[in-house]
């Protein structure tokens, strides 16, 4: 039996030829790194049309606590991103926590994100109380959703420019109902008038035709008669006779 010609192979422990193992390098955890130097502030009640426009909806409800904002920072290259977590307390207990939901390039988009989840929410939760005020026609969103039951004014609108969208609309819709209800007293005015003149004239009316039933009473000088002088002396004696006339009645 001719002998089999051996070859020499390196193994590694688990029968892999070593050339097919590619060499481990070692990654950096990005998420470790980034939360290590990432920073976190703090602060109760921020600047901003959405922070306030919150504020004021807690307040009608009875909330007069300021929400509290945990705001966080993290560098990305040449750049920084941030997000923002508002927490709503009522009488030192935690109610509701809101979180914008994705990473914003400025502070104030990441508040404003925040601040706009936590209104659209309380919304929801609140509409009833809310009615017939001036949030009633804020979206409301469905806590822990994206879902709105009740539309923006756009698509994809900043929660800023809503907003004031929103301000707008509220302004003109007051400015129409004030509008309707002095047109209605001008209406009402002009009814009371009308009312007036048809009663006038129908009293004249009735005077005129009260005046046509009884008869006429006309003037009339009494009838003239004629006026005798009393007779003068010399009318009453008789006159001396021409003496011419007796002589030729001789």
């Amino acid at each position: 039996m001719a002998p089999t010609r051996q070859t020499a192979r390196m193994s590694t422990g688990g029968g892999v030829p070593c050339r097919q193992l590619a060499p481990r390098i070692p990654r950096r955890n990005n998420e470790v790194s980034d939360a290590c130097r990432s920073e976190t502030f703090h602060s109760r009640g921020e600047e901003g049309v959405v922070p306030r426009r919150l504020m004021e909806m807690l307040t009608h409800l009875g909330i007069r606590q300021q929400p509290q904002y945990h705001i966080k920072r993290r560098p990305r290259p040449r750049r920084h991103e941030w997000s923002a977590t508002v927490n709503i307390y009522a009488n030192g207990r935690l109610l509701r926590t809101h979180k914008s939901p994705a990473w914003r390039a400025t502070r104030a988009d990441a508040v404003d994100d925040a601040a706009w989840e936590a209104l659209t929410g309380q919304c929801y939760t609140h509409w009833r109380e809310l009615t017939d005020t001036r949030f009633e026609y804020t979206p409301r969103r469905r806590s822990g959703t994206a879902e709105f039951t009740r539309a923006t004014l756009g698509g994809f609108m900043l929660a800023e420019q809503s907003i004031e969208n929103l301000d707008t609309c509220m302004e003109v819709t007051a400015r129409f109902q004030q509008l309707q209800m002095e047109l209605q007293d001008v209406r009402d005015q002009l009814t009371h008038t009308e009312a007036e003149l048809k009663a006038a004239r129908r009293a004249l009316n009735q005077n005129n035709d009260d005046s046509s039933d009884h008869s006429t009473w006309t003037a009339t000088s009494p009838s003239r008669r004629p006026v005798r002088c009393p007779p003068t002396p010399s009318d009453s004696e008789p006159s001396e006779e021409d003496p011419s006339e007796e002589s030729s009645e001789a």
